[in-house]
Order: structure tokens, then sequence, then C-alpha cells
């Protein structure tokens, strides 16, 4: 780093720098009011460690509210209606089991809601060779085709 004389920088100036910036004027009003570079104001700020209102550049613009958030469209509430043969069944499993003490054969269609007392799994024998862990009244169920599929 070089030398390059005598600081232009008197402690008035400096005070008047600060008093300035304080005040919410930018690097160029400051350095029209002192008579230096808007340059100037901005390096002794940083050597002082004043910051100017948006970085020595403007002033910065007034915050505008976000606009609304959209509201949601609302949704269709659809009831299921079960198919004919499916809506009263219920399986025969009786006693809660848990899916690890059901043989592979088994259907493992849960019936009521966990925690809830009376839980448990379908059991129904299933046709192993359409590789499907349900029997074939809840594979029925539960694999819908809709309109447009294959």
């Amino acid at each position: 780093m070089s030398y390059h004389g005598p600081s232009q920088w008197s402690n008035s100036k400096s005070l008047a720098l600060k008093k300035l910036v304080t005040e919410g004027l930018t690097a160029s009003e400051i350095g029209n009011v002192l008579g230096c570079t808007r340059n100037a104001i901005i390096g002794k700020c940083a050597r002082i460690g004043l910051t100017l209102l948006g970085n020595g550049r403007t002033r910065p613009k007034r915050a505008v509210a976000p606009p609304p958030a959209p509201t949601p469209a609302p949704i269709e509430k659809k009831e299921v209606v079960l198919k004919d043969d499916l809506a009263d069944w219920t399986g025969t499993g009786g006693a809660a089991q848990a899916v690890a003490e059901l043989g592979r054969d088994a259907c493992r269609f849960p019936l009521g809601h966990p925690p809830a007392p009376g839980f448990h799994f379908c059991s129904q024998p299933v046709d192993l060779t359409r590789s499907t862990s349900y029997c074939a009244r809840h594979h029925k169920l539960c694999h819908v085709r809709t309109f447009g599929t294959q």
C-alpha cells in the first residue's frame, strides 16, 4: 500500500460525515455537502465502520406490501360408493393378528383402525399367481381402473 500524502479527513469533517450518515443521506449527497466524491465517502465509511443507506448507492425503496395470497378453490368431497358385492363384506378374520403372523397366502387387507379394539386383517386366502397381498375381493376394491387406463 502506498501513502498518498496527508489525509483530507479532518476531525470536523469526519464528525460531519457521521452526522450526515445518521440523517440518512446517500453517499452522493454527503459528497456534495462535504466537497468530495461519492467513492471517498464510501471508502471512509467502510474504514470507520459506518453503514450507508442502500450500500451508498441509493435510498432504500419503500416497502411494498406483498399481494394477498390467492384463496384456494374449495375441494369437492366425493362419496365413495362400493360395488354391490363388496359393500357389506368384512372378511372372516377374527383375532387381531400382526402382519408378520399372517401366512404368505393370507389377505393383508386391514379391517378397522389399527389402535381400535377389534382391528384385524382379512386373512382370506390369496391367489399367489396374481402377486398381490389381497384376496380377490379386496384386490378388486383396491385396484379400480379409471377412465382412460388400459
